[in-house]
């Protein structure tokens, strides 16, 4: 049920990192989804109203400046080079989740984006992406990602893989590792960050792509310098 979760995703977010203001706000929001799904006699406009307002509690949420903290900056043009550090981003309902490097249900990291800019946090993984011949290999603490054509799926290899990478007009990044697609699945059962058969996952929304822009202190895989 998408109400429930909208409730998880507001549940995981440690409030400690935002304004009392906002962080009140979603408190609050949160307790009225809670009330609604405790309902024996709900009907489906009070669900989605409340998912509809716990998911604008958590995108309105604003973060307390972190000292030494990396921040990402939202790409909005294609570069002749994509090499650098990246963080991995869909945008769903209001919602935004960040990869956290691994192949699982609910692989993700849920965030908010101020002036187009990320904070890191615990969890989310950051993806060094490297020049290679015929395109670009994408690395994180598991190793090299890629797709494989024969299934849906995030694979992990010692050495690189290649894949290529092109925006969209509406600023979405469509990366390709042997025909597989990299893409958020949004189903609630499922949140994760995988590569679909092109014929698979058609639904699903490309990603966003947050580079690297002021580089402090926060844990994490090694960055590139640029």
């Amino acid at each position: 049920m998408a109400l429930e979760t909208a409730i998880a995703n507001a549940e995981a977010i440690d409030l400690a990192n935002y304004t009392d203001e906002t962080a009140a706000a979603l408190s609050e929001a949160l307790a009225a989804a809670k009330a609604v799904l405790a309902k024996e006699d709900k009907t489906q406009a009070e669900v989605n109203d409340a998912a509809a307002a716990l998911r604008a509690a958590i995108a309105a949420l604003v973060r307390i400046p972190a000292e030494n903290a990396d921040v990402y900056e939202l790409v909005t043009a294609a570069p002749e080079d994509w090499s650098g550090t990246y963080l991995f981003v869909a945008e769903d309902n209001g919602v935004t989740y960040v990869f956290n490097g691994k192949e699982e249900i609910n692989g993700h990291v849920v965030t908010t984006v101020t002036d187009n800019k990320i904070t890191f946090l615990d969890g989310m993984e950051p993806v060094v992406i490297t020049a290679m011949e015929g395109g670009y290999a994408l690395h994180v603490t598991n190793g090299y990602m890629y797709g494989d054509q024969s299934a849906n799926g995030l694979k992990f290899a010692d050495s690189e893989k290649l894949a290529t990478m092109e925006m969209d007009e509406n600023g979405k990044v469509k990366i390709v590792s042997d025909t597989t697609i990299f893409r958020f699945n949004n189903y609630d059962n499922q949140l994760r960050f995988r590569f679909y058969k092109p014929t698979s996952g058609t639904n699903m929304p490309l990603i966003q792509l947050y580079k690297l822009v002021e580089s402090g202190k926060a844990p994490g895989f090694p960055r590139l310098k640029y």
